[in-house]
């Protein structure tokens, strides 16, 4: 098949031209070598997108939940010997499932992770709406107009953030609901607001909840049919 169908396929891109795209900027790796595009792939070739591990497969469609815990980095990557990935904890056949909705090391709580890159994408893209859920908490309690902010907008160097919802979880907990996910976006909105977190945990991603997960603990899931 042609790569960038290959790339679709595998979740690492939203349709055949962004994957163009992706393959023409240099970031892709085939076997070794900077991909071009219009050329050939099989299933089993060794593919990165900026050095992440890409994978497609013919195994049936797999969805495993897992609570990260802190200081464990979302990454298929070491960043060094004595950094742990959440890898570290899941069998070694999972090693090439796609990481779905990544968290910062100072943040725990869910990761989805699949071999169905048609699945991730959905779960990830935005223009889906799959909403994100997250129990904040601060060293200072919110103001009733710092949760209206929130939820209006606060400027970022990224652009305006929007919470779906914010609402008390506690005197210095909310819960934040996203239907985004830019990097350390929660982090970001508070430090604009003055506001420093102590801990952040995501609890749902789209139908899917923490349940009863203990950090490091994971477990495979059902699938729900509006997301196959």
């Amino acid at each position: 098949m042609r790569l960038n169908k290959w790339l679709v396929l595998a979740g690492a891109a939203a349709s055949r031209r962004k994957a163009d795209e992706l393959i023409n900027s240099g970031r892709v790796i085939r076997n070794g070598h900077v991909a071009e595009a219009g050329e050939q792939a099989l299933v089993k070739d060794d593919i990165t997108l900026d050095g992440e591990s890409l994978r497609i497969t013919a195994e049936a469609p797999r969805l495993t939940a897992f609570y990260k815990p802190r200081e464990v980095i979302s990454s298929h990557v070491r960043q060094g010997k004595s950094n742990k990935i959440l890898f570290d904890f899941l069998p070694l056949g999972w090693h090439h499932d796609i990481i779905v909705g990544r968290l910062d090391r100072d943040s725990e709580g869910l990761i989805l992770l699949t071999n169905d890159g048609a699945l991730a994408h959905q779960l990830m893209h935005p223009s889906f709406g799959v909403r994100r859920i997250y129990q904040v908490t601060t060293k200072q309690a919110l103001s009733d107009n710092d949760l209206d902010l929130l939820v209006h907008g606060i400027e970022l160097e990224d652009g305006i953030s929007r919470a779906v919802a914010a609402e008390r979880d506690g005197e210095r907990r909310v819960l934040i609901t996203l239907e985004e996910g830019r990097n350390r976006q929660i982090r970001r909105s508070m430090e604009a607001l003055g506001h420093t977190v102590t801990r952040l945990v995501r609890l749902q991603h789209g139908p899917y909840t923490l349940g009863e997960l203990t950090p490091g603990a994971w477990e495979e899931i059902t699938i729900q049919e509006d997301e196959r």
